[in-house]
This record gives structure tokens, C-alpha cells and sequence, in this order.
């Protein structure tokens, strides 16, 4: 009997153990309401894919923290541009690949709204929000003028319906807008031919087209395997920012009311005439005013509300919250302001922390500054011919680069010196523009060859030495690139001055 009861205490502990191995596997006090969902990540994402969303569009434009949040990781994940170099070994050949491309990339966006730079932000920043962008490949007519036929249609999530669930009589089905052949391979996606929530535009409402998979380009981060469609990255955030809003607005709507502090005084009845505008008896009407006294008909009485102060745990729960927000949507925490608050009082982070907020700054500007100096470099007629790229745009500093051709060279096989002193001349204009605004002109200029240019590329790198109101003094060095090393060749300066 006793040998029965051992056997049965030890097969007690080895079931135990199995049992309660996994703690987040038990169905105890604390966890038997912890039930969640087994469906899978593309049934979760039919059912509430479009609401967060919607909601995540919607926090972007009426919340600071959200707004701030998307352009800090769509200028970390884009920097300033994909910058593509053609491998060709035929350097004739290299420099009209090189010249096409660079001439594409203001042609690219098929809305003509932007060039591919600003293209790449702003798939970022729908990445960020829906979790996926579309691009569909336009081929155009050689009549529409454009130096490649091609351009890029940027396609919100929304345009691909997540309902559009069908079996197709040709054995292919149709997976939340997403046509697959027998084997699983994506061959299509319907898209709606109008935007469904666009009220602008009534037009062919609801209906959907079939384009080839060959001509989409469909940009996700997919987080669990077979997962079709993409999830806002907001989706671990979205609550919390709605409630912190919420909480927000209703702590600001209790200060309003504590600082509209009203005395209502009695008095015996009298005769009254203020000389201002009266109701139909003939009573006086005296709006509300911070710190006013209102006169009472004798009986009648008022009770002064008193909201509780909010104590000193706002600033506490504020800055915990954000930190969760923070961690939630992948972003720095010293990215938000009430970190920065916390770190001023804090010496040894203060200054990291100021710095980084800073260089976050910094990089949005620069993002900004970059994409309108390459706008303006794209109007100029004689930039666009020689091919010039804007490298770099940033308070103080600017970076130009040009291919090397054979149609820039002299008779000797060198660089001619007018292309040096033009991308000398365009740079340091830039630069003066980068702290005086675009409407700049050169009013002074000198330039000294140093050596011959000779090379695939030319890189001139502009600097500001002293600005005031109305005009910058900078000087411009300009590099001769040859199988990835860089000479100095020619050091220019100049005075530029604001137009008006």
C-alpha cells in the first residue's frame, strides 16, 4: 500500500510539472480571462485591418505624437534617397545609364507630384501607417515625351479591397484582393478603380480592375507566415493614444472650468438698470466672465463646483505613457517631448538627450531642404542637360555631383574647366541658398585648377564661411572620383546674395 502511494506521489509531480511548465500556459486565477484569439493573422487582418487604419489616419492628423512619429521613422528608414551606381564596365555606355536614371527619377511619380526621392518618403510613411503601399508599374506612349517610358502609381492599402474573397472558375482564388494560381504564386491583384472613400471622385464606384502581378509593387513588412496584407504599425499603439488624447483634452477642459471661477451674490430685491441689454421682462442679461459676480433674485442659490486638482503625477504618468507609445511604434524614446522634459533636470542625460532630439530635427529639415533643392535643380535646363544630381542639401552645407562623359571633356581627355567652374559656381549657390532661401544669385566668383580632372564622377562640396541678411560668403571644393577614390581638383569661392 505504501510502495502504491509513492508511485502515486511521483507520477503527481511528473504530471504537475508537465502541467504548470509553461506559466503563460495556465488557465489559473490570473489568466483564465487571458483567452486570446487562435485565428489567423489574415482573418485578423480582414476583420479589423481597415478600422486601424482609418483610426491610424486619423490620430496622424489630430495627434502630435503619432504625426511626429511617422516622419521620424520615415526619414530613418529613407535617409535621403536610394542612389543607385551603374556597375557597366563601358564607360560610354555607363554615363548614358547613368545620365537615363537620373533624368527618370524626376519623371518617375506618375501623379507628377514629386520625383522618386519624395516617392520612397512617401512609401515610408504609408508603410508605417497601413503597413503596406502599392506601386503599379505604368508603361507609357513614346508620345508622352518622357525620357523612359515608365512611371510609378503610388496605391494606398485601401485601393486593394480586403474583403474581395472569390474562387475562380480557372482554379485560381482571389485572397483579399490578391489573385493566386493553383500553387500559391500571386499572379494578380484587383484593384478598385476609385479610391472608397474619395467622395470627390463618384466615379466608378466599387468597381475593380485585374492587374498582373508583374506590374505591382507591393511593399510590406509581413510579421507571421502567410500573412497576406500588411498591419498599421500603430496597431500596439492606437488605444493608448486615443486615451492619452482623451485624458488630455478632458484635463484640459477641467483647467478651463477651475479658471472660470464665478460668485453669484443675493441682495435684496431692487429696482436694476445697468444700461446693457435686457429679456422680455426687462431683466438684465450679464454673460459669464472670469471672475465675475452675478446678481441673484432673493430664494435662489448656487452651489460652486470644485474639480480636484490633478495632482503631481501628471507629468509622471505622462512620461510613462509615452515611453510605452514610444516602444509601441519603434521609435525612440527621447524622440518625445516628455522625455525631453525629464532629461533637462537630469545632467547626465540632458545633453545626449538634447542632441538627439536635435539631430532628429535636423534630419527632418534636411529631408525637406533636400527634396525642394532637387525640385530646383530639376528646373534648371542646363543642369538637367549635363545630368547633375544634388547629393546633399542641408543648413550651410550642399553637395552636387556629375557624371563624367565624353562630351564633357577637352581635347586633351580631361574635364573641361567651364563644367568645373559650373558645378563649382551651381554648389556654391546652393549653399548661400541653404541659409538665405532659393531666390539667390552669384554676385562674385574665382576659381583655381589645381589639377586636371579625370574620372567617372565630379563631386563638388560647398560650404558657408559667414552670412548675413542678404549674402553668404562660401567656398566650394570640387573632387575628381576615379575607381572610388576622390582628388581634389580645382577649390573655388564665391559671394551669393539674396534676389530680394
Amino acid at each position: 500500500m505504501k510502495a502504491f502511494q509513492n508511485l502515486r506521489q511521483k507520477l503527481g509531480r511528473k504530471v504537475g510539472a508537465m502541467i504548470g511548465g509553461f506559466e503563460g500556459g495556465l488557465s489559473a486565477r490570473r489568466l483564465k480571462t487571458f483567452q486570446p484569439s487562435r485565428a489567423h493573422v489574415n482573418t485578423l487582418i480582414q476583420a479589423a485591418g481597415a478600422d486601424m487604419t482609418a483610426r491610424a489616419r486619423y490620430l496622424i492628423r489630430n495627434n502630435g505624437y503619432a504625426a511626429n512619429a511617422v516622419e521620424s521613422w520615415a526619414g530613418n528608414a529613407v535617409g535621403t534617397g536610394i542612389k543607385p551606381s551603374s556597375g557597366i564596365a563601358d564607360a560610354v555606355l555607363k554615363d548614358r545609364v547613368q545620365r537615363l536614371w537620373l533624368r527618370w527619377t524626376d519623371e518617375s511619380d506618375a501623379e507628377g507630384l514629386t520625383d522618386f526621392y519624395g516617392q520612397q518618403r512617401r512609401a515610408a510613411r504609408e508603410l508605417f501607417i497601413a503597413g503596406e503601399v502599392f506601386f503599379r508599374i505604368r508603361a507609357r506612349r513614346p508620345e508622352d515625351g518622357l525620357t523612359v517610358p515608365l512611371q510609378l502609381q503610388m496605391l494606398p492599402s485601401e485601393m486593394l479591397p480586403l474583403n474581395h474573397n472569390q474562387a475562380l472558375d480557372n482554379g485560381h482564388r482571389i485572397r483579399q484582393g490578391i489573385e493566386f494560381d493553383r500553387i500559391g504564386r500571386r499572379v494578380a491583384y484587383h484593384f478598385l478603380r476609385r479610391h472608397p472613400g474619395d467622395i470627390t471622385d463618384p466615379g466608378l464606384a466599387g468597381e475593380t480592375v485585374r492587374v498582373t502581378a508583374e506590374s505591382v509593387l507591393h511593399i510590406v513588412d509581413p510579421v507571421d507566415a502567410g500573412q497576406l496584407r500588411g498591419v498599421s504599425r500603430f496597431s500596439p499603439a492606437l488605444v493608448k493614444l486615443f486615451l492619452l488624447d482623451q485624458y488630455d483634452d478632458a484635463e484640459l477642459d477641467r483647467k478651463k472650468v477651475a479658471a472660470m471661477f464665478v460668485g453669484f451674490v443675493r441682495r435684496p430685491e431692487r429696482d436694476f438698470d445697468n444700461g446693457g441689454e435686457t429679456d422680455d421682462r426687462g431683466e438684465p442679461l450679464l454673460p459669464l466672465e472670469p471672475g465675475q459676480l452675478q446678481i441673484l433674485d432673493d430664494g435662489e442659490d448656487i452651489t460652486f463646483s470644485t474639480p480636484a486638482d490633478v495632482g503631481g503625477n501628471y507629468e509622471s504618468f505622462q512620461y510613462r505613457t509615452l515611453l510605452q507609445v514610444a516602444a509601441a511604434l519603434g521609435t525612440t524614446r527621447h524622440a518625445r517631448a516628455a522625455e525631453a522634459a525629464r532629461a533637462a533636470r537630469r545632467r547626465s542625460l540632458g545633453c545626449r538627450c538634447a542632441r538627439s532630439i536635435l539631430n532628429r530635427r535636423r534630419q527632418t529639415m534636411t529631408l525637406d531642404l533636400l527634396q525642394r533643392g532637387r525640385e530646383v535643380l530639376a528646373a534648371q535646363g542646363f543642369s538637367a542637360l549635363l545630368g547633375a544630381q544634388l547629393q546633399a542639401f542641408e543648413p550651410g552645407r550642399a553637395e552636387l555631383s556629375l557624371p563624367v562623359g565624353p562630351q564633357l571633356l577637352q581635347q586633351h581627355g580631361f574635364v573641361h574647366g567651364g563644367v568645373l567652374s559650373y558645378l563649382a559656381d551651381n554648389a556654391l549657390t546652393y549653399a548661400g541658398g541653404s541659409v538665405l532661401g532659393t531666390d539667390v544669385l552669384t554676385s562674385e566668383f574665382k576659381i583655381n585648377y589645381l589639377r586636371p580632372a579625370t574620372g567617372e564622377a565630379l563631386h563638388a562640396v560647398a560650404t558657408v564661411v559667414g552670412a548675413g541678411k542678404t549674402q553668404a560668403v562660401c567656398r566650394c571644393e570640387v573632387y575628381a572620383e576615379a575607381d572610388g577614390e576622390r582628388k581634389l581638383c580645382a577649390a573655388a569661392q564665391g559671394t551669393i546674395r539674396k534676389m530680394s
